[in-house]
């Protein structure tokens, strides 16, 4: 029976998932023909089935298998001990066609993973490779080591990993000390960092500032330039004026000048024409 997902209770107490439930077409329960009321979504969550499902252990994922170290698919079931390969059914029976290789042990995975018997030694094939020589970098068995490397630096693979484990946990411990060091300079690098946007930032309110007090000074620049031009205007009026004097109209030029005047320069002294 396929497990509930999102179950829905019906007035007569029956239980569907909601994405079955939905796909229905009469209003009736699928098991005892009870009409009820839609729309589906508004039908009562079962609780009760929920709870259970929650405390319901989740079915354990098949482990990845193993790929074929031959044509690469992931279907490899067998292992050959001599050829040290992991091979689907097929080429397992393609490769060990050719009477040479007749006579290798084939077993299966599970099987090759539970013993993980010793490789053979390539130079002496009756024997396994039960040592290690640290100066060759490589599997030897005892008569390799009795013939070839006499005075070589040899242990045993068990050693060997084990020594290997101890090395690789020292390493280990240096990495996590290295980590803390990166970590530490990272913190102060952002710390340095937040530092300079805040100086950044206040650079930038300062610079908003000379730029509104810049604008406003340009502003009063063009104030003072349209009254340069102003006077410049009202001179060569003057200058006109000045020609067609007479006294009878000696005093309107006058209060004209002082109008004039006023409207330019408002916060300089009046002007006063003297009376003769």
């Amino acid at each position: 029976m396929d497990i509930f997902d999102d179950p829905r209770v019906l007035p007569c107490g029956h239980s569907f998932c909601l994405k079955c439930i939905s796909q229905i077409r009469a209003m009736s329960c699928p098991e005892c023909r009870s009409p009820f009321s839609g729309p589906f979504e508004k039908l009562p969550p079962n609780w009760v089935v929920i709870r259970s499902l929650s405390q319901t252990p989740k079915p354990k994922e098949p482990p990845p298998s193993d790929p074929c170290q031959n044509c690469e698919k992931p279907t490899a079931t067998l292992w050959c001990t001599q050829c040290l390969l992991a091979l689907c059914p097929q080429c397992s029976t393609d490769i060990h066609a050719i009477r040479a290789m007749k006579t290798h042990s084939v077993v299966g995975i599970k099987e090759k993973k539970k013993s993980e018997p010793a490789p053979k030694c390539p130079t002496h094939s009756n024997e396994d490779c039960k040592g290690f020589c640290c100066d060759c970098k490589r599997l030897v068995c005892t008569l390799c080591i009795l013939e070839d490397h006499k005075q070589h630096n040899t242990t045993s693979v068990a050693k060997y990993v084990n020594d290997m484990k101890m090395e690789v946990g020292s390493f280990k411990g240096k990495f996590k000390e290295g980590k803390g060091d990166l970590e530490r300079l990272l913190d102060s690098k952002r710390i340095m960092l937040d530092e300079k946007y805040q100086v950044i930032l206040e650079m930038e309110k300062e610079l908003r500032v000379l730029k509104e007090e810049v604008q406003g000074e340009e502003k009063g620049m063009d104030l003072l330039q349209e009254k340069i031009e102003k006077v410049e205007t009202s001179i060569k009026i003057f200058e006109k004026e000045i020609e067609k004097i007479d006294f009878s109209n000696i005093h309107i030029i006058q209060e004209r000048i002082e109008s004039i005047y006023k409207e330019l320069f408002p916060d300089m002294p009046k002007l006063l024409f003297s009376k003769k």
